[in-house]
């Protein structure tokens, strides 16, 4: 009854701007097809899940419980009447999609689904993994199915790559992942390059032509596991970064840097260190998933050529009041996902090389009150400058040129914003009531000036906008002649901080941005300016080939445990065959000729 009249979720269709549904936490739902200004309430029972069509706006998918413990499973309905009726149409679903109807072979009818056969055992126990289930293709609302990937569990979809979990029926806890590059329609097995067994995966990037996906190998990875890419196919994966630290959830410190291809920070495990047990210590990183003492600590590191290197991240050589840092061997170490109500590091595609994150310089990450500060990098995380003492939650807007801050640890009514990337800060009383700021949020491409702060009073959720439409500067100008000093604005070109030369992924970009020290707004229909120039061949370039690994002195050698089958003259040869120096180019590496290609290449 308190939930009643709750919405818990809002879904809005692709095939028409002007539907959408309400879901209830209870058995009603509404439903709209005129953008909201009239809606039609529709009660079906409680539902777990729904899915509206691409294409056709009046098609819905939806599942709910039916049966009791332990013959209960979800049942799998279609409305083809935008929710007024209702046909069952499958029975033990576990989860379901539309197919894309562009796909060869796909049809407007056709659903994915992974679905527990008709004729297993009743399910005995709560295990995350049943051989009795499988990832299942129909193309007419299941009047007739085939199994594509037998005990396909779990399906994930990041295009254009998507991912079955499929478990090893000779091995409870065990499952291999499955990747198909045409939406779903084949799959093929994906090779890892260790004979290890795979607990778990988690897609945590399918960005610029490859993918990076998280591997839990034993049931002792709790905290930490490693995190593998593929090549261009998304088949063949190498090992580009051992013990990430994640959570309960699956969630891992694995950031991409949003704007700048190639760039991505991670928190890893130091096992070099010995942890300090402390009974407290245990319990507080359990309960609360944060690196206190009794725990294997953690250090930030940062690659720039898309995973084939890591390094520590260089901190800043001064605090935010002007104070040096003295600290030997000390590097800087940023919260990511798994911290909880620390700010993570967050990047946003249309504020070019810009970089909010809390953390602290030291030998590890800390959760310590005094020692979290807030750090910026207006250059992809090359250089770092500590911008605010203390934790904030924080959002850019109008491409970077507006960023504001919210204490993030205790009540308050007041925001700080800037107009300058930090250079300096103006106070803001935005309600005359202390609330508990959880997030700042704005429209997602990030170019607005209107902010939504939310969170709690009297533990009541609080929602309140700020617009700086009317309390700016002036309009930029000059974007035309950028670097010049009459201009609000320069060029700027990422680079690799592990080679010479201004360049990232095999090429030299050039952004055009407006200016640090100016203060003027960009505003909405501003549209950021590139130039691309593909650079020579260097060792940053290319990355460990499959089947080989880094060793101590940043050289790719063979994984011991993969077999030498494959590596020679293939079974059917006319003619020549090449055979890998054990380096390939990173996945949308675009470099050309020059002495890395000479060594490197096969």
């Amino acid at each position: 009854e308190p939930y009643k009249t709750r919405i818990q979720q809002m879904l809005f269709s692709k095939a028409d701007a002007r539907y959408a549904v309400m879901r209830g936490y209870g058995n009603e739902n509404w439903f709209t097809k005129d953008q909201g200004d009239t809606y039609q309430r529709r009660d079906f029972g409680v539902l777990s899940d729904m899915k509206l069509h691409t294409r056709n706006p009046e098609w819905v998918l939806a599942s709910k419980y039916e049966g009791s413990f332990p013959n209960r499973y979800l049942s799998l309905y279609v409305s083809v009447d935008f929710g007024e009726s209702w046909k069952k149409i499958a029975s033990k679903v576990y989860q379901f999609e539309w197919g894309d109807p562009n796909v060869k072979g796909f049809t407007e009818k056709t659903i994915m689904a992974c679905i527990r056969q008709a004729d297993a055992p009743a399910k005995t126990s709560f295990m995350d993994w049943d051989p009795h289930i499988d990832y299942v293709l129909s193309h007419d609302l299941f009047e007739t199915s085939e199994i594509v990937v037998p005990h396909g569990n779990r399906f994930a979809v990041h295009d254009p790559y998507w991912f079955v979990a499929a478990m090893n029926p000779q091995e409870e806890m065990e499952v291999k992942l499955h990747v198909s590059a045409d939406k779903g329609k084949t799959f093929q097995r994906a090779q890892f390059p260790y004979q290890l067994s795979e607990r778990s995966y988690r897609v945590v990037d399918s960005k610029e032509g490859s993918v990076f996906v998280q591997v839990a190998h034993g049931s002792r990875d709790r905290q930490f596991a490693n995190v593998y890419m593929s090549g261009p196919e998304g088949k063949m994966y190498t090992l580009s970064l051992r013990s990430v630290v994640k959570d309960y959830r699956g969630l891992s410190d694995f950031e991409r840097i949003n704007g700048v291809d190639g760039v991505y920070v991670a928190n890893v495990a130091d096992t070099a260190v010995e942890p300090e047990i402390t009974l407290f210590g245990g319990l507080q990183a359990v309960l609360f998933n944060n690196n206190a003492e009794g725990m294997v600590p953690a250090k930030s590191v940062i690659t720039f050529d898309k995973g084939g290197m890591w390094k520590p991240i260089k901190g800043p050589k001064k605090d935010s009041n002007g104070k040096s840092i003295d600290c030997d061997d000390c590097s800087l170490h940023l919260n990511g996902k798994t911290a909880g109500y620390l700010g993570p590091v967050y990047s946003s595609a249309t504020s070019t090389g810009l970089i909010i994150a809390t953390g602290n310089v030291g030998h590890h990450l800390h959760s310590r009150q005094d020692e979290i500060n807030t750090y910026f990098s207006r250059d992809a995380g090359r250089s770092w400058e500590e911008i605010r003492k203390g934790s904030y939650i924080y959002e850019y807007g109008d491409h970077g040129a507006l960023m504001i801050l919210a204490d993030n640890r205790q009540a308050t009514n007041k925001i700080l914003y800037s107009w300058n990337e930090g250079l300096s800060w103006t106070e803001f009383e935005f309600w005359s009531h202390m609330m508990e700021v959880e997030n700042i949020i704005t429209e997602p491409s990030g170019t607005s000036q209107v902010f939504i702060i939310y969170g709690r009073r009297n533990d009541k959720g609080v929602l309140m906008q700020i617009n700086f439409e009317t309390l700016h500067e002036r309009r930029c100008s000059g974007v035309n002649a950028a670097g010049a000093d009459a201009s609000d604005y320069e060029e700027w070109t990422p680079a690799d901080e592990l080679r010479a030369g201004n360049c990232l992924l095999g090429r030299k970009v050039t952004f055009t941005r407006r200016k640090r020290e100016v203060q003027c707004f960009n505003g909405w229909d501003y549209d950021r300016r590139e130039e691309i120039v593909n650079c020579a061949c260097a060792r940053s370039d290319y990355e460990c080939d499959f089947g080989y690994q880094m060793n101590e002195g940043d050289r790719c050698e063979r994984v011991p445990e993969m077999p030498l089958s494959g590596y020679g003259a293939p079974d059917e040869c006319s003619g020549y065959f090449t055979i890998t120096k054990g380096y390939r180019k990173v996945p949308g590496d675009s470099c050309i000729g020059g002495g890395g290609s000479v060594e490197l290449d096969p």
